[in-house]
C-alpha cells in the first residue's frame, strides 16, 4: 500500500464563471521509481477541453 504524499483540489476555468471545473490529484509515495499519480474529476466539465 503506498502512502500519500500530496492531495490537492485544484480549479479550472470553463465556459462557466460561476461553476469552475475541479479535479482531485493526488501523488503516492514512489514505487520502483515511479510516483503513482491519481487524477479524479469533481465536476462535470471536461478538463480535456481547456
Amino acid at each position: 500500500m503506498s502512502s500519500l504524499l500530496f492531495e490537492r483540489d485544484l480549479l479550472y476555468p470553463t465556459q462557466n464563471v460561476v461553476d469552475p471545473g475541479i479535479l482531485h490529484v493526488k501523488l503516492l509515495s514512489p514505487t520502483n521509481s515511479r510516483i503513482p499519480v491519481i487524477i479524479e474529476s469533481k465536476s462535470m466539465h471536461s478538463a480535456l477541453i481547456i
